[in-house]
């Protein structure tokens, strides 16, 4: 092995950990973990030995103290730590950290499942941002006057989760910013009895729609080629598309109740489905 240690500070379940990098693995000492959720040093390391796994890949890393005298640090490579206190005695733990130490428990019975029954196992928001959630929730409903059924009906079908708690930690702020702008669909609006726009101006606005739909279709081509190449911004760019083709799908009926108010007019209708020459008559509807 290299004598090149260099050091790392990661966070691991929200708490800040001091690593080191030895030939390209990192490691954590464990007995400073031990001794920050009250579990006693000697019995864990013996522990560590017994099991036949952690025992073949402990790195004891020798350091000099304040005192001048060399000392060995037990270590244990990051992607072993899980293991490890997955299989910890939470009677054995500070009192303050068992409630925490037991959640992350089921998050790995949760992800051991999910790894051997669904192919992959994905972490979910954490309890603060299923809060924020349920608050945006209640927000949304004071605002638009939606049930709260609805509401989580929308936000499931648009992230397609089974549970608003089945959220991925990249997809918090998509939905937090979907709550909050769900009421804007649904605030009233002037009715559009003497409106003047020329027939110019109609097909520009039919073009613009047209447009956004095309657009939304070159988009979800491109991301269906791009699938193999998984990125968190693409993640953003199908949230985004979602949105668009939901308005788009939504906005439909509302188009079509226009080009019937046109053909009332004996106006040309607007006509979904390809673009429109320009033309200079007024529309108006009365």
């Amino acid at each position: 092995m290299s004598n090149q240690i260099s050091t790392q500070t990661i966070s691991f379940n929200n708490q800040s950990l001091v690593t080191f990098e030895q030939d390209c693995v990192h490691y954590t000492a464990m007995k400073p973990i031990c001794d920050n959720i009250g579990l006693e040093w000697g019995s864990q390391y013996n522990r560590i030995k017994r099991d036949d796994v952690l025992n073949s890949v402990i790195f004891i890393m020798k350091m000099t103290g304040n005192d001048g005298k060399d000392y060995q640090m037990i270590c244990l490579p990051i992607e072993y730590l899980n293991g490890w206190l997955f299989g910890i005695d939470v009677n054995r733990c500070k009192p303050e950290i068992r409630k925490t130490l037991i959640k992350y428990k089921k998050e790995c019975y949760q992800a051991l499942h999910d790894y051997w029954f669904k192919g992959k196992a994905e972490r979910t928001i954490n309890p603060e941002q299923q809060q924020a959630i349920q608050e945006a929730v209640v927000k949304a409903h004071h605002r638009t006057g939606m049930s709260y059924a609805e509401i989580y009906r929308q936000l499931k079908s648009l992230f397609k989760v089974g549970k608003y708690d089945q959220l991925k930690p990249s997809q918090f702020e998509d939905a937090i910013g979907f709550l909050t702008t769900l009421g804007n669909s649904y605030a009233p609006i002037d009715r559009m009895d003497n409106l003047e726009l020329t027939e110019q101006e109609w097909l520009d606005w039919q073009n613009f729609y047209y447009a956004v739909t095309r657009f939304s279709e070159s988009v979800e081509t491109l991301m269906h080629a791009l699938r193999p190449f998984r990125s968190h911004q693409q993640s953003s760019v199908e949230f985004n598309l979602d949105v668009v083709q939901r308005y788009i799908r939504t906005t439909n009926p509302a188009v079509r109740k226009i080009n019937d108010r046109i053909n009332h007019t004996n106006r040309r209708p607007l006509a979904i489905g390809h673009y429109n020459e320009s033309a200079t008559s007024v529309a108006v509807f009365k």
